[in-house]
């Protein structure tokens, strides 16, 4: 299990550091039932090798993966409060909680009792966005 939500690594790092988010900025792409803990790594590294090494990679991007990610990305998390440790590196805009239901493998049937417990310590407002609020503007909903 823990193998195949790491599996959403390769699509995103190939997506930040081949260009496609570059040439395709109104184009959105989630990873979904994977966590997110593992994410401020996946950026943090892209970033690295993106200002260390630029002279070697190709394309050269028109802004850090990690901006791209940001702008463009949305990963869907559940109970992971790893992802809210992370939020200095992934930003909380596209960071979209979600309970997997119906499937246990996910929040349900406890999505109130995980939300409250991993929001802990968090505004009224910033749960809000992570918690619906970013999947309201990813979707163009009102």
């Amino acid at each position: 299990m823990i193998e195949a939500m790491a599996e959403a690594i390769h699509p995103t790092s190939q997506l930040l550091s081949s260009g496609v988010a570059m040439r395709y900025p109104g184009m959105n792409f989630a990873m979904v039932e994977c966590g997110e803990g593992w994410l401020a790594w996946v950026i943090y590294a892209l970033d690295e090798q993106y200002e260390r090494k630029h002279m070697w990679l190709e394309p050269k991007l028109d802004m850090k993966p990690s901006e791209y990610f940001r702008r463009q990305g949305p990963v869907t998390f559940g109970d992971d409060p790893v992802a809210l440790t992370n939020l200095g590196y992934t930003g909380e805009g596209a960071l979209l909680w979600g309970s997997d239901y119906p499937h246990d493998e996910g929040a349900f049937p406890h999505s109130e009792e995980v939300i409250y417990r991993i929001f802990q310590g968090f505004s009224e407002e910033r749960k809000r966005k992570i918690v619906f609020g970013n999947a309201l503007s990813l979707y163009g909903f009102s």
